[in-house]
């Protein structure tokens, strides 16, 4: 809305902070969602999917008391070692296990068969499979779209595009890394291991 705003006006950053709004929106539904289909997988049905959805709504809503950026910084903090954690964890399992034949049926078609890699569009593919991977990548970035707001919080707002491009390099060296691994392994039947 800020960068809107200085180009075209005060009618820009209302139309993008509307539109910013219904991306969040979709967002926050979407990890509520995976969240509580993680956790119904744990609980293994003993809680009603509803109230999974609940439950994590609410912790949404109580973690969102936070009203400062230094605040919130232990949690994101956290976020990111968590995240890391459960990437080796994955890393280690796919190497050691075949994979999750059912669930590469149901998630990518892959039948049954030897794990087939490729450097570029896999043999087969269609165009609806190759559109859900662009729109994953740019569902990845979905967030950015709040880098301004944070550079507008920042005490040395100058600092910003250092920081922005120390955590992209960050970022994309890991999780290539992570998803040439697991597809290095897993091949057509890798999955997001959240699901």
């Amino acid at each position: 809305g800020d960068v809107a705003f200085r180009i075209y006006g005060p009618w820009a950053r209302h139309s993008v902070n509307v539109l910013q709004s219904v991306q969040i929106l979709f967002n926050v539904g979407v990890i509520i969602i995976g969240n509580a289909q993680g956790l119904s997988e744990v609980v293994t049905g003993r809680v009603c999917f509803s109230v999974l959805c609940l439950i994590w709504g609410i912790l949404g809503i109580v973690i969102g008391q936070i009203r400062t950026l230094a605040k919130l910084s232990y949690f994101t903090n956290l976020a990111i070692w968590m995240n890391l954690l459960v990437m080796f964890m994955v890393m280690g399992v796919v190497a050691h296990t075949e994979p999750y034949y059912a669930a590469g049926l149901a998630a990518n078609g892959a039948e049954y068969g030897p794990v087939i890699t490729s450097a570029g569009v896999p043999a087969g593919s269609t165009f609806e499979s190759q559109l859900v991977g662009l729109m994953q990548a740019v569902y990845s970035y979905g967030g950015s779209m709040l880098f301004c707001e944070f550079m507008s919080e920042m005490r040395r707002p100058w600092d910003f595009w250092k920081a922005l491009i120390c955590a992209q390099a960050v970022i994309l060296t890991i999780y290539l890394t992570f998803g040439v691994f697991v597809y290095s392994f897993q091949g057509q039947f890798s999955i997001n291991p959240a699901g």
